[in-house]
């Protein structure tokens, strides 16, 4: 028996319509964009982790899409930043 694809639908009007891509390899950024843009998502780009928490201290936004590996800062060192941040911001209201 041959595997089939994983194909999920993707709904903005239940996630939201804001996605963060995050690669340090720009080209590669720009291609996850343009395929999330046809797909009728706003995107946000960031060339770095550090990056990443400047556009996320914009705003909440219910996806990122990063690269593991990356300099100054890989996805998991931000990811936790990013959820500390959230945490302390919460813990401020």
């Amino acid at each position: 028996m041959g595997q089939r694809p994983c194909t999920l639908p993707i709904h903005a009007a239940v996630f939201g319509n804001a996605r963060l891509v995050v690669d340090d390899e720009a080209p590669l950024r720009r291609v996850l964009v343009r395929l999330l843009e046809g797909e009728g998502f706003t995107c946000a780009e960031a060339g770095s982790g550090v990056e990443a928490l400047r556009e996320l201290e914009k705003g909440a936004v219910p996806l990122v899409i990063s690269d593991l590996r990356m300099p100054e800062m890989d996805a998991s060192r931000c990811s936790a930043r990013s959820s500390r941040a959230g945490r302390e911001r919460r813990s401020s209201w």
